[in-house]
């Protein structure tokens, strides 16, 4: 009885203000997946202030607007009778829906968010949902964050219960009024979506407006960005500058100048790294896990302050095979504009007589870059279709290290040469999964990522020791450069440098090129134009790095959701968006603007090429 009671009087006190009832439990789910976020998340920000609380809790007041625009219009319309309850039927569904997308996009942008360190947006959403690679993933991730599936499943449960025990009552008043009150109350949800009465709508970029540079993100959330993106099926073109102005500050078509340090029958190897950051990377950094790697970059011509150009995967392919940025909605592989013409580092090469080849041990289809591999020139793609034996499958990403570089380096010895092979490894990835024949032979550090780190170190030296011998080995250039960054809980390692840090290397067994740093800072776009150089490529090509033995020294930037970064190798970072009207060296902005235009216009009119 007392329960019944209870529940009695619940239900009384919800229906005396049912609609307003019924969105204050949502915005209390949402400040409570708020704090969860910052829970999860909490070594990538900063001390947050009283007013960074404030701010997270008007940005949520705006998701909710946003989202539940469409059930306030059905409970509140001025009807009557039977049409009434219809209509009330109607927004109880709408809501119970509208709460189940809400917070599932929150929800998987909280597990998400270490991975990319950013939150979804509407094409990379559409892009996990349809790609086989992340659907098998995200059965990794619901049993990783089963805590958070619970609490979703436990929000999603308390508004229903709340919604079903809802008893909206016909309000007798008459129409002129409750017309009044019904568009009243829209209004006033319009104004508070679109963040006030700007001129422009509230947007993902405001947040840095009110919060500092790491903490923008936890102002936030993934249903938010996620709403704000969809419209964004492309860029806009800028015009900032005059034509003329523009091509003094930036121009993309170079022409290679060749270096004559090697012959023109070199090959090349490009090794990729994943998430090989400096954070514990390095000869230069007493905390590495990688000895052997750091041993190579000691007698490589190493760039030890140089950047990845984006926080992902897909956003790195793209800028150092093709030497182009991600500067779209999302990375450029899974962006509208894919279907432009595009010219890579295989492209050029082969129309030197090279054969290409890209290796990777992930699925076949994964994040796109077998497709995109064939769009900028590359002859052939080894994935773990190629590599045809599914009992070494890690059951996560595909074939660890040790296996697929062995498989790698006897295809290698296949190619003829002259021929460009990227190898693109994969095992110091999330989860960090350890084969157990290393298990007990990897060291072990302060994160997870360490021993995986050190994992692949192991790997990469087998590959070597297996390849020095052979043929080709002794003409051959040897590239090495990381992804990105890999997330850390280390609080003393959370600037915008450290975000961005990765090793960048140009190395050749027969010591041609000089171990010097040509200049301080290096990015992912500058390895396309150098090695054209290095191989004495004289003809034009588009990029938007620039080669170190280059003049013309492009701006080395990294991007994430519409924010610019504009590296020089010291640790000042220089942060640039639409809402930041940053007045420090101004030249550098100029430069970085310049580029943007011209990035948009090419995009938006497809001339990402050499005519």
């Amino acid at each position: 009885m007392h329960i019944k009671s209870l529940l009695s009087s619940i239900k009384k006190g919800i229906n005396c203000y049912p609609f307003l009832i019924s969105l204050f439990a949502v915005y209390i789910f949402l400040n409570i997946f708020s704090l969860i976020f910052y829970l999860s998340n909490y070594s990538f920000f900063k001390e947050i202030l009283f007013e960074d609380l404030l701010i997270i809790s008007w940005f949520n007041l705006i998701t909710l607007t946003l989202y539940y625009l469409p059930y306030s219009f059905f409970v509140l319309l001025p009807l009557e009778g039977k049409i009434k309850t219809l209509a009330n039927r109607i927004g109880k569904v709408v809501f119970i829906a509208t709460s189940i997308l809400l917070f599932f996009l929150i929800s998987v942008g909280i597990a998400l968010y270490p991975f990319s360190l950013k939150h979804l947006s509407f094409d990379y959403l559409i892009y996990i949902c349809f790609d086989h690679q992340e659907m098998n993933l995200f059965s990794h991730f619901v049993i990783e964050y089963y805590w958070l599936f619970l609490i979703y499943i436990l929000c999603i449960a308390s508004l229903f219960f709340i919604v079903k025990i809802i008893s909206y009552s016909n309000n007798k008043s008459p129409i002129t009024k409750r017309l009044t009150t019904w568009l009243s109350v829209l209004l006033l949800l319009f104004i508070i979506g679109r963040g006030g009465f700007k001129l422009k709508p509230i947007g993902i970029l405001d947040a840095n407006i009110y919060a500092s540079d790491n903490n923008s993100a936890l102002i936030l959330n993934s249903a938010f960005t996620v709403l704000k993106t969809i419209h964004l099926s492309g860029v806009e073109e800028k015009k900032y500058f005059s034509r003329a102005v523009e091509v003094k500050l930036f121009n993309p078509v170079q022409k290679g100048i060749p270096q004559h340090i090697f012959p023109k029958s070199t090959n090349v190897v490009i090794i990729i790294l994943e998430s090989f950051g400096n954070v514990y990377v390095g000869p230069n950094n007493t905390e590495s896990y990688t000895p052997f790697f750091d041993s190579l970059l000691s007698e490589s011509m190493y760039f030890e302050h140089s950047i990845s150009n984006g926080s992902s995967s897909m956003d790195a392919i793209p800028a150092i095979l093709a030497s182009f940025p991600s500067w779209t909605n999302e990375s450029f592989i899974i962006s509208s504009y894919i279907g432009n013409e595009i010219n890579g580092l295989p492209y050029y090469l082969n129309k030197q007589g090279y054969h290409s080849a890209f290796f990777h041990g992930a699925n076949n289809g994964s994040m796109r870059f077998d497709a995109f591999c064939k769009k900028i020139g590359f002859d052939s793609y080894h994935g773990k279709n190629e590599y045809g034996n599914n009992t070494h499958d890690d059951g996560l990403w595909g074939i660890p290290d040790h296996h697929f570089l062995k498989y790698t380096a006897k295809e290698i010895n296949k190619l003829k040469s002259p021929f460009l092979a990227t190898i693109f490894t994969l095992s110091s990835h999330h989860p960090y999964k350890i084969p157990d024949k290393f298990s007990k032979q990897v060291k072990r550090g302060p994160e997870k990522i360490c021993a995986s780190l050190n994992y692949t170190d192991i790997s990469l030296k087998i590959f070597w020791n297996s390849i020095k011998n052979t043929k080709w080995f002794n003409n051959t250039l040897f590239v090495f450069c990381a992804d990105h960054t890999a997330p850390t809980k280390r609080k003393n390692k959370l600037s915008l440098k450290d975000k961005y840090s990765i090793p960048i290397a140009f190395y050749h067994p027969q010591k041609k090129i000089l171990t010097k740093q040509k200049e301080k800072c290096l990015q992912q776009m500058d390895v396309m134009p150098t090695v054209l150089d290095l191989l004495n490529y004289n003809q034009k090509y588009y990029a938007y790095g620039s080669s170190v033995y280059s003049k013309d020294k492009k701006t080395k930037i990294a991007h994430s959701q519409s924010n610019f970064m504009i590296f020089d190798g010291s640790n000042k970072v220089i942060q640039w968006n639409e809402k930041l009207k940053n007045s420090s060296n101004q030249n550098a902005i100029n430069k970085l603007k310049a580029a943007i235009q011209r990035y948009n216009r090419d995009l938006i009119r497809n001339k990402t090429h050499v005519p």
